[in-house]
C-alpha cells in the first residue's frame, strides 16, 4: 500500500507514518517539485545545488609530461618526444 502511495502522490518528499521528520534530517533533500518550494536544501543535494562547480588543475614543478610542450626544446626533450612518438 505504502508503494501505491508513493508512486501516486506528486511531492517532493514523501514521509510514512510521521511528519515533518523528513525535514528534520540533515542528509536527505528538501524541497517541492515544479513550482512548489525551492528546490534541494539540505545535504549533499543542497550542496550541489546551491554551489558552482570550479575544476582545479594544481601541476607539479619540476620535470612534468607538459613540461615538454614548452621551449627550450634541448636535444634530450626532442629525443625523449621522438621514443615517445614510437610508442603511439
Amino acid at each position: 500500500m505504502s508503494e501505491k502511495l508513493i508512486a501516486a502522490v506528486s511531492a517532493g518528499a514523501v514521509c510514512l507514518n510521521d511528519c515533518v521528520l523528513q525535514f528534520s534530517h540533515p542528509n536527505l533533500p528538501f524541497g517541492g517539485i515544479n513550482s512548489s518550494g525551492f528546490g534541494k536544501s539540505h545535504g549533499r543535494y543542497g550542496f550541489l545545488a546551491f554551489s558552482n562547480e570550479k575544476p582545479v588543475l594544481k601541476q607539479k614543478r619540476g620535470i612534468t609530461m607538459s613540461s615538454f610542450l614548452y621551449p627550450p626544446f634541448t636535444n634530450r626533450v626532442k629525443r625523449t618526444i621522438d621514443l615517445m612518438l614510437r610508442w603511439l
